[in-house]
This record gives C-alpha cells, sequence and structure tokens, in this order.
C-alpha cells in the first residue's frame, strides 16, 4: 500500500471521528471521501454499516472513479455511486463529507 493511500485512510478515519465528536453524525450515518495524492481516479472512503469510532485503517475502501474495490476489507458505503459520480465529473472536488 502507497504512503498516499495510507495517508488517504487516515484522513478519512481523522475526520469521520471529528464529525462525530461534533453530533454531527452517529452510529453509521454519514460518509467521508478524499481522492489519493497522485492517483485522481483513486479515492478512499468510509465502508458500510461500521460504527465511527470502530474502524482501522484497514477497514477504509479505496475504490475507483468507476466504482471498483482496489482494496479494503469491508465493502464501500451505499452511497458510492454518489461520491464516484461527483469525483469523475467534478476533477476540482477533494474531500466529501455527507
Amino acid at each position: 500500500m502507497s504512503d498516499a493511500r495510507n495517508r488517504a485512510r487516515h484522513e478519512v478515519i481523522t475526520y469521520s471521528h471529528r464529525i462525530q465528536a461534533e453530533h454531527l453524525v452517529y452510529s453509521t450515518a454519514g460518509n467521508v471521501s478524499t481522492r489519493i495524492d497522485g492517483e485522481p481516479d483513486v479515492i478512499a472512503m468510509t465502508p458500510t454499516s461500521l460504527a465511527y469510532d470502530a474502524r482501522d485503517p484497514e477497514d477504509i475502501c479505496i475504490v475507483t472513479t468507476g466504482g471498483e474495490l482496489i482494496d479494503g476489507r469491508r465493502e464501500p458505503t451505499s452511497e458510492l455511486p454518489l461520491h464516484t459520480l461527483v469525483y469523475a465529473r467534478r476533477p476540482e472536488v477533494g474531500p466529501i463529507i455527507h
């Protein structure tokens, strides 16, 4: 796993914890994703049905903007099509949090 992918996984976890701590989400609601530096068509995103405080870096999914799971021990969020569509159509978009 590249350093950029590891950094992206940690960023997703960090911001997942932050939005939970600020009571913007609870349980498994909401999602976080970000592009991988140097790989504009690859993103790191939250998995489906896993509480924020139970997530490890290996739980964060690495997927292409085409929706293909590249790495991760869990399935990506059901919001995968929304995230990948935004990234594919808007190359200037960085992280997505909702």
